[in-house]
């Protein structure tokens, strides 16, 4: 166990559960700029967007579930409104908008589908990717019975049935694929990334045999699939929420941490984490981003690609929502916190650049909102969901009443510009410090500089996330701290020291001998 020698207060330990934020989306006086672009979908009951796409053209592709007579709205005026067809009073739909938030083309299916819990994930009912000529392919899942633009959808009898599809940039049906068959079991595409210009690669979660095409496929398969007939070219065993590409092979989070195939299905290295993989990012030289989630802990780990811990932050809530990354590592995490939902940048070694409430709580009003999706191209942000609320809302929403209810899903172009920086002050109130010998065997210190004097926590990660210790500091200019390591493993840890006053943390590396 590790013993401080110098007498401090321990820090106690808190086990709190996240309260789902009360907001209100896009407000004038909210830290999200009035500047970008905003579309609402709002139907008469519950509605919500929980896919987004973005093309090389700047099109935005989203989809989700609305209700009886939609309106398309930005915050000004109604565009446009759909009667739409069906035997439910809800059905899932899918648009395309160009990069100001103009609708193009919207396409409503007429058919239901529910979130579908993985683990301690939740995936959505759809999931886009560009096919690189201005359409788009489907991947996803629907309950019941219904049709995709005409084809018939055979009645699942209240299990997920999976579906995949091609629409071209007209938003026209080029092929689909779905399930003829009722097998009293949930299978449902959950994810999907790219091979190359002509092939994707798809996630099928299945709890039992299915057909795709007319092969039977055992439970939970990765499938390659050809994109200009929607063939299969070949599938292999894999259970995983998440799926990624590189230009050699996929990655796929498993049970044993995040395993990488080539396109040949072969196991060529495997990340082992420890704790359940919430999301995960992978760049082209085989470094990984990874959110966990350990008990009700969530943090964000920087991984190198022989598996070491290069970069280790807790998240501040366990009510993780979304994360992003664009060309350049710059990571987008969105999670709730009690006053709203937040959106926080971070460069490549995972501090903290940027911040900005995406919600407000107002008097009199009471309102809720959630992240479904965000994507990160270049300095743009990308994000879907859905709000709900009573009183004021048609105030910064929607001029027109009809179009406020009880649920709408919105979706927004933003910069990463318009996210706050963290100010200079908080900067200087950071700390700057350093551990050594490093590697150590008995005593390693902690030397530490700042501006002021000030509380800190310092907690120290194992190499899979775990916190293994934690004590509040006082920091004077400046101080050393000595912890007895001598009862940890052999290994690689990360040292934090995290400010009590704005959350600021610094991370530090450390090899035990």
């Amino acid at each position: 166990m590790l013993s401080p020698s110098s007498s401090f207060p321990p820090l106690k330990f808190f086990l709190s559960y996240a309260i789902l934020c009360i907001v209100l989306f896009l407000v004038a006086s909210s830290a999200l700029c009035q500047d970008c672009s905003a579309f609402f979908v709002g139907g008469r009951t519950n509605d919500e967007i929980n896919a987004v796409e973005v093309d090389n053209f700047g099109n935005v592709y989203s989809a989700g579930i609305t209700s009886d007579t939609t309106y398309f709205s930005n915050s000004d005026e109604v565009i446009s409104d759909y009667e739409l067809p069906g035997i439910m009073p809800s059905c899932a739909f899918i648009m395309k908008t160009n990069s100001e938030g103009e609708l193009l083309w919207f396409q409503p299916l007429n058919f239901m589908s529910y979130p579908l819990p993985i683990g301690n994930s939740t995936r959505f009912s759809f999931h886009l990717m560009q096919d690189g000529t201005g359409g788009v392919i489907v991947g996803g899942w629907h309950f019941d019975n219904g049709d995709f633009l005409g084809v018939e959808l055979p009645n699942s009898l209240g299990y997920a049935s999976y579906l995949l599809a091609h629409l071209n940039t007209e938003g026209e049906l080029q092929w689909i694929k779905h399930s003829d068959e009722v097998t009293f079991m949930n299978h449902a595409i959950v994810d999907m990334a790219r091979k190359d210009e002509n092939t994707i690669i798809c996630q099928l979660f299945n709890e039992y045999e299915v057909l795709y095409d007319d092969e039977l496929l055992a439970d939970h398969q990765v499938l390659v699939i050809d994109q200009t007939t929607g063939e299969m070219i070949s599938h292999a065993d894999a259970l995983s929420p998440f799926i990624k590409t590189t230009e050699q092979g996929y990655h796929v989070s498993s049970s044993l941490g995040i395993r990488y195939f080539d396109f040949n299905h072969q196991l060529l290295n495997t990340l082992p984490i420890g704790a359940e993989v919430r999301e995960f990012q992978v760049t082209e030289d085989l470094e990984y981003y990874v959110v966990t989630q350990f008990q009700l802990d969530f943090h964000l780990i920087h991984y190198s690609s022989d598996g070491e811990i290069l970069a280790s932050i807790e998240l501040p809530t366990n009510n993780f929502k979304t994360m992003a990354m664009n060309e350049e590592n710059l990571i987008l995490v969105t999670i709730v916190e009690s006053d709203g939902v937040k959106l926080k940048v971070y460069d490549s070694e995972l501090n903290l650049t940027r911040e900005s409430q995406f919600g407000l709580v107002l008097p009199n009003s009471i309102f809720s909102a959630s992240m479904r999706e965000t994507k990160l191209k270049g300095d743009t942000i990308y994000a879907v969901g859905a709000l709900s609320g009573l009183g004021g809302i048609a105030d910064f929403v929607c001029t027109t009443a009809e179009s406020i209810d009880n649920g709408d899903g919105y979706q927004a172009i933003l910069s990463v510009e318009d996210i706050a920086p963290v100010s200079v002050q908080e900067l200087e109130n950071t700390i700057d410090f350093v551990v050594y010998p490093n590697p150590c065997n008995e005593v390693l210190k902690v030397q530490a500089e700042t501006a002021t004097n000030e509380e800190f926590t310092l907690i120290i990660y194992n190499s899979i996330g775990e916190k293994i210790y934690s004590e509040l500091i006082h920091t004077g200019v400046s101080q050393t701290f000595e912890l007895n390591v001598t009862a940890l493993k052999k290994g690689i840890y990360s040292v934090q020291l995290k400010s009590q006053k704005n959350g600021i943390a610094q991370n530090q590396l450390f090899i035990k001998m």
